[in-house]
């Protein structure tokens, strides 16, 4: 390269807040932020007629939306702070909709079958509000406007001492909510649930033709197997038997039914695969109903072979068995 080639001269702009007029600019906007907000909760909080109901029971609650707050604080021990911390409630409350619509735990953001399992699942795991760490929800408490490059939890840390740690956990809402009954079953073939175990055992008896006890010549984890087999292709609308795919429940079951596959056995290399040890959704109660003490009932005329290995056993050999059984 020559001494006197030179190329084109470009600028470039470091976007940091260590360069003052950086910080000068995103403080400006912070305080925009924040003046927003203020204005907004100002707005939310003087509006006496707002009606919602309740994510949890369905119940309308109106006048403003910090009685909607307490009411699912009072009543079912769901706690997201004061009226007065929130902003932009109406997106809040449509994204807290939507994940109880779907069958999604607020906290650990998982999903299941249906609201009962959902509701059982964020009593036991005490799952009673938005996970902390979801910065998705950043956006509705004012906190987070009120200064510029900190997070909720850094000001939060810097403002609380040992005592007002304490003063919080004493006051922690009741737990008088979580008083609800400790079990639902799910029926295997339809959407009936059941708090009680004699009750879905009946109910899958004289509705469905089917008697959980019939399986229990299996040993446990066979009984496990087969229960999470059944329950996964129904959950598919697949039929358990002929592997048959519908397009609705309705269709699968009035298939089941008018075909009698609902009282048949299915093939045992359908269902005996270590897939089926674990449960399609989480909490399962059914499976508690199984009968544990046949652990080892089937265990002895169950022979773990591995897969490259082929046996093959001669007709001669067998008619010779045969006989040995005659004699």
């Amino acid at each position: 390269m020559a001494k006197d080639d030179k190329g084109e001269v470009e600028s470039f702009y470091m976007l940091c807040d260590d360069l003052p007029e950086d910080k000068i600019l995103r403080e400006k906007l912070n305080i925009y932020n924040l003046e927003k907000a203020l204005a907004q909760q100002e707005m939310e909080r003087n509006d006496k007629n707002y009606f919602k109901e309740c994510l949890f029971c369905g119940e309308k609650i109106g006048n403003n939306r910090s009685n909607l707050l307490q009411h699912m604080s009072d009543n079912h021990n769901f706690n997201v702070g004061h009226a007065d911390n929130l902003v932009y409630f109406d997106e809040f409350y449509q994204k807290l909709n939507q994940r109880i619509s779907i069958n999604k735990c607020l906290f650990c953001e998982k999903i299941f079958y249906n609201k009962q399992i959902l509701k059982e699942h964020m009593r036991k795991k005490q799952h009673k509000s938005i996970n902390p760490n979801n910065r998705e929800f950043d956006k509705f408490y004012i906190i987070n406007y009120l200064e510029y490059s900190k997070y909720w939890q850094e000001i939060k840390h810097e403002r609380d001492s040992e005592e007002s740690r304490v003063q919080s956990l004493e006051r922690n809402p009741s737990l008088d909510d979580w008083n609800d009954p400790v079990q639902i079953y799910c029926c295997l073939f339809c959407n009936e649930s059941f708090d009680d175990e004699n009750q879905i055992i009946s109910h899958m008896n004289l509705r469905h033709k089917f008697d959980l006890k019939s399986i229990d010549f299996l040993s446990f984890y066979n009984q496990v197997k087969l229960i999470n087999y059944i329950r996964r292709q129904i959950f598919l609308k697949n039929c358990f038997i002929c592997l048959k795919k519908f397009e609705s429940s309705e269709e699968l079951l009035k298939h089941l039914e008018t075909d009698d596959h609902i009282k048949e056995f299915p093939d045992m290399d359908l269902w005996d695969q270590p897939e089926y040890y674990f449960s399609t959704f989480e909490d399962d109660n059914l499976l508690c109903l199984l009968d544990d003490d046949g652990y080892n009932k089937d265990e002895s005329k169950i022979k773990v072979i591995p897969e490259d290995i082929k046996f093959e056993i001669k007709k001669e050999l067998l008619e010779s068995l045969n006989d040995l059984e005659l004699k």
